[in-house]
């Protein structure tokens, strides 16, 4: 397999690629629509996976033809999901914190592009003390404090390209110098579409084998989890 010594530029999905989170995120959300006296079925699970947060709640507000808005069933997951963190801390792919040290110290780039929101993706990050290798040091077109493209920051969730090209855009990178982590059909699209090589994690994904087939000429490499992603940088 080719090394990856040549890529500048890193980015990273967050759900199930960094943190096995999706399956946990599901239950939140099946929570607090709960409270509202709404069951969610089969079909509202499966929007979940590979989505940003406003296209979810977007669609079971308007299939269940709630009063509320979207930021209000966004904060009250929310509220829900950071409580259970700190009473049960989220457990990260194997290798990613010596990877990102290791990135670290050979100054590439690096940034999470996520379906989260900013609040949510930073503190999660924060609850395993990550947050600062996303540290947003240099980049002043982005008024951020860290570097996570989340849910807000563009438009179009994947398998639209718009959040890595927004990526692209503040770190000034080149899509053909930049790898992307990703675990979901929609992001590993949404990352071919922008022009950059993409790695597949697979260790807490939940991709099926004919969801692969379908995609894979979108992956340029397969791994298990960051641990086998160090041998090769």
């Amino acid at each position: 397999m080719k090394n990856l010594k040549t890529f500048k530029t890193f980015l990273f999905d967050l759900d199930d690629t960094i943190f096995l989170s999706e399956e946990r995120n599901i239950g939140y959300i099946f929570k607090y629509f709960k409270s509202l006296n709404i069951t969610l079925d089969e079909e509202d699970k499966n929007i979940v996976f590979g989505h940003s947060w406003q296209h979810i709640y977007k669609h079971i507000i308007n299939k269940y033809k709630l009063d509320k808005g979207i930021n209000e069933v966004n904060e009250g997951i929310l509220k829900l999901k950071f409580q259970d963190i700190v009473e049960n801390p989220l457990i990260h792919n194997p290798g990613i914190k010596t990877f990102l040290k290791l990135l670290e110290k050979k100054k590439r780039k690096k940034a999470i592009v996520t379906g989260s929101c900013y609040k949510e993706a930073l503190f999660m990050l924060k609850s395993k003390n990550m947050h600062f290798f996303f540290f947003n040091k240099k980049y002043l077109f982005w008024r951020k404090k860290y570097l996570i493209f989340a849910a807000e920051d563009y438009k179009e969730s994947k398998p639209s390209p718009k959040g890595f090209f927004l990526a692209l855009k503040i770190l000034k990178s080149k899509p053909q110098e930049t790898l992307v982590f990703e675990d979901s059909k929609s992001g590993i699209i949404g990352a071919k579409k922008a022009g950059c090589k993409v790695a597949f994690i697979k260790n807490f994904s939940n991709l099926s084998l004919s969801d692969l087939k379908g995609i894979k000429s979108y992956i340029d490499y397969i791994f298990n989890d960051f641990k086998e992603v160090l041998a090769l940088i």
